[in-house]
């Protein structure tokens, strides 16, 4: 029921310089756990970033991730981070001790009870439902993925854009639509496609969006003149 991503400083920084840490948090928090942790590890030496772009940087991650729902743990060293964890999973087995599957039917048997309780899954139980998840859910977690990729594109804005287009695909074809109303009103169908996600993530990165991800798929004028289907390759 829980997980935790360990980084170093020097790691985290390096993380939110080319843009892995939001993908990061992404893949964490659909990875269907409940418990998310982050652990810093932060060498006493390297404190003197205080005030530093390194510094305000680490700052701004770690705000960002409490702000999404985890847990932020920091630690010195190596040793510090290994105390940390065994006592996290120490606290973990005692809480959730006598809930496994086996311990659970057999408590409800004991009790006469008919309904199985609700049990935690085994991490082959998880492990195995991550990789046979519905085929859409797999598209979707992808596209956000893609979506992430767009510079300064928090979850937040991610998950904003997904709720509506929740595929590529249905993004694409929402695109190609603006762009041929655009056309047959005498308007710019470019402008129309940089401004269509303005609703959900605001101009600019409406704008980010296409021109990164959609606008090297067709040439404007294949889209507004086709009849059939064109999706970006």
């Amino acid at each position: 029921d829980a997980v935790l991503e360990r980084k170093r400083q020097e790691d985290l920084l390096q993380s939110v310089r080319d843009s892995r840490y939001v993908t990061q948090k992404f893949r964490l928090k659909r990875c269907g756990l409940r418990r998310l942790y982050y652990l810093l590890e932060e060498p006493a030496g390297q404190h003197s970033l205080t005030q530093s772009v390194e510094e305000k940087t680490v700052r701004t991650a770690i705000q960002s991730a409490l702000l999404e729902g985890f847990t932020v743990l920091r630690t010195a060293d190596a040793p510090d981070t290994a105390r940390q964890l065994g006592m996290l999973t120490r606290a973990l087995e005692r809480q959730y001790r006598g809930k496994t599957a086996a311990d659970a039917a057999a408590a409800a048997a004991a009790a006469g009870e008919d309904e199985e309780p609700e049990v935690l899954p085994s991490y082959v139980e998880w492990s195995e439902g991550l990789k046979t998840g519905k085929q859409n859910d797999k598209v979707q977690n992808m596209f956000g993925l893609m979506l992430c990729a767009v510079p300064g594109m928090g979850q937040e804005r991610v998950n904003r854009i997904i709720v509506r287009y929740n595929t590529p695909v249905a993004l694409w074809d929402a695109y190609k639509e603006a762009m041929r109303r655009a056309a047959a009103a005498g308007q710019d169908p470019v402008a129309a496609a940089e401004q269509l996600l303005t609703g959900e993530v605001g101009a600019l990165f409406s704008g980010r969006v296409y021109q990164m991800l959609f606008a090297k798929g067709a040439p404007p004028l294949q889209v507004v003149g086709s009849q059939g289907p064109s999706r970006p390759r």
